[in-house]
């Protein structure tokens, strides 16, 4: 099977970069049928990995680089993979990759890795904007509200900062993200906004206090916290937790003195938020989304595609 390894350069701090010649390295050495893309030196991607007829693409970054070939996995049956390398990692660390994977020897990793199983992993779609006309995918989770804001905040923090070596580019970036989160503490999202479960006819409304709304497909959220007891990226349902104050969201952090939040939902496989005339942050899989939602957003189940799991 002809294997594309994509690389972003960017991730982890630059870790990225350092990793394409050892990558290569391992390539020869191992004798695999497989090549090196980087994220910004091909326009066309998908139509690379059309041309070069790779069947499995491994994913040399974060959660975000993952996401963004989702729509491309689903329409085209090629298996995922991921050599974890980003700030978060928290599917990796769901998958089980994370946990098994090195990047300090890759050619054990990768080697490791080509001979995982493949797994099916729930894929599921929002929709926004007239008659849901714009689409995203995801696989972590999506969410609205806080965790946008502080995503805004920290992409401002990272952007301006000097490049550094990678060793410490995912602690610069972990404590960028902590002093965006503590600066950020005091918003809240409009309140009244209606959500529905259409599969089994219950509604929800925000309360005032309300500071995020999540939809979790996997237990590990944004690097160190759980989002919900019911998440589970291979059951087709997708639950949904209201953090009510900064206190509740605190909790998927800080679960030993606190306790976990309480998930609202068991899980759907059809939401629907009513948001009315609000302008409302949205993240998808720690990717901000860079445009405010406003009006309807409707979340669906899009479908499974194949990843090397454990």
């Amino acid at each position: 099977m002809r294997t594309c390894f994509l690389v972003n350069p960017y991730s982890g701090g630059g870790k990225g970069k350092e990793l394409i010649a050892p990558i290569n390295k391992a390539i020869e050495e191992l004798r695999l049928n497989a090549f090196i893309s980087c994220i910004g030196e091909e326009r066309d991607l998908e139509g690379l990995f059309l041309r070069e007829g790779a069947r499995q693409i491994v994913v040399v970054g974060g959660d975000g680089t993952f996401s963004s070939l989702l729509s491309f996995s689903l329409n085209n049956q090629v298996v995922l993979g991921m050599l974890p390398i980003g700030t978060g990692n928290d599917l990796a660390k769901e998958i089980g990759v994370f946990q098994r994977l090195s990047s300090k020897n890759i050619r054990a990793a990768i080697s490791k890795l080509l001979n995982f199983e493949t797994r099916e992993l729930n894929i599921w779609k929002a929709g926004y904007g007239d008659s849901a006309s714009r689409e995203i995918f995801f696989c972590n989770y999506l969410s609205l509200g806080f965790d946008a804001v502080v995503m805004k905040s920290f992409n401002v923090r990272r952007q301006a900062a000097k490049p550094m070596k990678s060793t410490f580019g995912v602690l610069r970036n972990r404590w960028f993200y902590v002093q965006a989160a503590a600066s950020n503490m005091s918003y809240t999202l409009p309140s009244g906004i209606k959500i529905e479960d259409e599969e089994h006819m219950k509604s929800y409304e925000t309360p005032k206090s309300c500071v995020n709304i999540l939809f979790p497909n996997i237990h590990s959220y944004m690097g160190l916290g759980i989002s919900a007891l019911s998440a589970s990226p291979f059951d087709e349902k997708l639950p949904m937790v209201i953090f009510d104050s900064p206190l509740s969201y605190l909790k998927s952090f800080s679960k030993r003195y606190f306790g976990l939040p309480k998930d609202c939902s068991s899980g759907a496989s059809n939401w629907r938020l009513r948001l009315g005339s609000s302008q409302v942050p949205m993240q998808v899989d720690g990717e901000l989304v860079g445009e405010l939602i406003s009006g309807d957003l409707w979340i669906c189940f899009a479908g499974n595609i194949k990843v090397l799991a454990l």
